[in-house]
């Protein structure tokens, strides 16, 4: 939670714990696990089956936005961080 991208949804000096919940539209994020205040794991639950066409889930990876590969129902993907292009 130090870098602007961060902080899009939630201040800096706001830290997130476990159980704490973020609505993006209908999309809901709760915090399953946190280190020093910063999410570590996140529960997501959308408001359409993941195959529905206008569900695009998008994640930073070698230099590019690329589209998340099809994701299982109950299932679970680990994301490594890579810095954006913008430094953070």
């Amino acid at each position: 939670m130090e870098s602007r991208f961060e902080t899009v949804v939630r201040p800096g000096d706001a830290p997130m714990h476990v159980g704490d919940v973020v609505m993006l539209g209908e999309t809901r994020i709760e915090v399953v696990s946190e280190k020093a205040g910063s999410p570590t794991t996140l529960a997501v639950t959308f408001d359409r089956p993941l195959d529905d066409p206008s569900l695009a889930i998008v994640i930073w990876k070698d230099g590019a936005i690329r589209r998340l590969p099809a994701l299982v129902i109950g299932g679970s993907i680990e994301l490594r961080h890579e810095k954006g292009p913008v430094g953070f």
